[in-house]
């Protein structure tokens, strides 16, 4: 359960599976369905049931997750579309800001594709047997200042939860930083930039910070002697509160993984090989997921340039090399079992 990094000094990472990390400002997210803004927005939204769905008890906390709140947050059925398919990602660029673009913004219609091949991971334990995802679509986007990356990928099930057995959907791109580092999460002397989502800090954005209780409602404990707030006792008060944060261990401790406060549903992490995932300091990532019709259609978007040298080396005009994963947390991937590409050539067009 997510929560017991709150109280852990340290966290063990899976080879595929990255703590959280700062960012600032997250893209914008959708509308709730009963807005004016959500019906201008779209013609029309749906706020459709899923398997994640969860009761919310009635009282005052911290959380304020409306009773009715469903998630996904959706489109109704919006069409997909996409450019000429090609074997070389190439990020246009256009002329207006990509700066927070939506998952569904209609310049994606035309920007070319290609589509990756994943593979189940099975060169490292714990390994994936058996893949559920055997590709995801891919395009690019820059204006020079910025560069998005669209992935588009099946999954019969939105899964933003985490629990015993519980796990969530997530996906990454993973940019070299060193000439001819592995695919593999790089190697010694190799390093890789990986700029990860989870569907679980998706969740946190679109309808609130999944707590215990918000899982669980029915969850009781007579006394949580260092809680500011009564039952039942938010993690977010606990961690406001400077009595209440000194028990959070890990969160007194700065690991990322335990952090309550998420801007934005993504991060940046580097490695050096299988075991080595660290969370970058700084962070300027953002990222958007929405989920419909069985399909994740998912943007994640960097600066271009930037001073962090942690950070993989873009520039307009420039060539390097693009890989990815993919989670599927309903088929229990988590960690090293993940589906991941090898390396597909990236062009930064002038």
């Amino acid at each position: 359960m997510r929560f017991l990094a709150l109280f852990a000094f340290v966290s063990v990472l899976g080879c595929g599976a990255p703590p959280g990390g700062k960012a600032p400002a997250a893209i914008g997210t959708l509308p709730p369905a009963s807005s004016p803004a959500a019906r201008s927005a779209s013609g029309s939204v749906s706020a459709s049931a899923s398997a994640n769905d969860v009761a919310v008890p009635s009282g005052t906390f911290a959380i304020h997750i409306p009773p009715s709140a469903k998630w996904p947050l959706e489109l109704a059925a919006p069409a997909l579309a996409f450019g000429a398919e090609q074997t070389t990602l190439v990020a246009e660029r256009g002329t207006a800001a990509i700066a927070h673009i939506e998952p569904l913004a209609s310049r994606w219609s035309t920007a070319p594709f290609v589509n990756v091949h994943l593979l189940p991971q099975q060169i490292t334990a714990p390994r994936l047997l058996a893949s559920s995802i055997p590709n995801v679509r891919v395009q690019a986007l820059h204006d020079g200042e910025s560069i998005a990356f669209r992935l588009v990928w099946n999954d019969d099930t939105p899964n933003g939860n985490v629990a015993s057995g519980m796990f969530t959907d997530a996906a990454a791109v993973q940019l070299p930083i060193d000439a001819a580092a592995s695919p593999m999460m790089g190697h010694p002397g190799g390093r890789v930039q990986i700029l990860h989502w989870k569907a679980l800090w998706q969740k946190d954005q679109d309808v609130g910070f999944q707590d215990v209780h918000t899982l669980y409602p029915n969850i009781w404990s007579d006394l949580y002697w260092f809680s500011p707030s009564a039952h039942p006792h938010p993690v977010q008060d606990i961690a406001a509160d400077p009595y209440g944060r000194a028990w959070l261990i890990a969160l007194s401790a700065g690991n990322s993984v335990a952090l309550v406060n998420r801007s934005t549903p993504a991060q940046e992490l580097i490695a050096e090989g299988f075991g080595t995932l660290t969370a970058q300091p700084e962070s300027a990532t953002t990222a958007r997921g929405v989920w419909f019709d069985n399909t994740w259609v998912l943007v994640i978007e960097r600066p271009l340039k930037t001073a962090d040298p942690l950070d993989a080396p873009l520039s307009s005009g420039g060539k390097t090399q693009a890989a990815f994963a993919i989670w599927n947390g309903g088929d229990g991937n988590v960690g090293a079992r993940k589906h991941w590409s090898a390396w597909v050539d990236l062009e930064v067009a002038k």
